[in-house]
């Protein structure tokens, strides 16, 4: 733990604009080790690079997947980036994960990272996830940009409509993969503040979530854990800054 924080604390330095003109002229590898891991980052933004290379990279929500989740469930992780994260649990998990990533250069990135920690036990779906609510909204564009951070959904007036084959819902998951009981790793930008009863009807089959709210509004929060309680029986049990841990109450 004191480790990590130092790490973070050189990486959030190192992580500067100055210090990444200084790294321009350095031959980055094709591969660093992160958390049991081999991780390809020749293609990262600096930001990613550092975060993975002092191994800080999604501490949060790595800890407490570390800490809770089952090896013996099927799992979700919704907004998987470049599966940094689901890499560091699947040397030990016994069931599927299945990655739900909309960004293609994410997705390229991510088969590159499981093929070379040969891992069998991957399901990766290039798709945009939607929440009940905005699932058949016109009006959303997919903004994506290689410094991954910021691609994300933006709701936006446009001619061009999202194709139904690229986007999903958690229905759509487990009716692909006939899921009765999983957990869930949840980073999708804001998105889970569209939550719907029916997203939370849905999240009846989770046993453990570990979500990040991407919000500072309290109100909008506490709304959340209070459906998450009371209409899918997820009980709140414990926080790391915008990530949260919840887990299945028994009925």
């Amino acid at each position: 733990m004191i480790r990590t924080k130092l790490n973070k604390l050189l990486g959030q330095f190192l992580e500067s604009r100055f210090i990444e003109f200084i790294f321009s002229f350095i031959i980055k590898p094709n591969f660093v080790n992160f958390r049991g891991s081999k991780i390809f980052v020749k293609n990262l933004d600096h930001k990613n690079y550092i975060r993975i290379l002092f191994s800080y990279y999604e501490s949060a929500e790595i800890n407490l997947i570390k800490k809770y989740f089952n090896i013996n469930l099927p799992t979700i992780d919704l907004g998987s980036g470049i599966g940094a994260t689901m890499c560091s649990f699947a040397h030990k998990s016994k069931k599927k994960i299945i990655c739900v990533e909309a960004s293609k250069f994410c997705v390229k990135q991510l088969k590159i990272n499981v093929k070379k920690n040969n891992f069998k036990n991957f399901e990766i779906l290039n798709k945009l996830f939607f929440s009940h609510t905005n699932i058949n909204n016109p009006n959303y564009i997919f903004n994506e940009k290689k410094d991954f951070i910021f691609s994300k959904l933006l709701k936006k007036k446009n001619n061009k409509k999202i194709n139904k084959k690229k986007t999903t819902t958690l229905k759509n998951i487990f009716k692909k993969f006939n899921f009765k009981k999983v957990q869930i790793s949840c980073d999708i930008e804001g998105e889970e503040l569209h939550f719907n009863k029916k997203d939370f009807i849905d999240l009846k089959k989770c046993e453990n979530l570990i979500i990040e709210i991407h919000s500072k509004n309290q109100s909008k929060i506490n709304q959340l854990i209070y459906n998450l309680k009371k209409i899918s029986n997820l009980q709140l049990k414990e926080k790391k800054h915008s990530v949260y841990y919840f887990k299945r109450i028994a009925v």
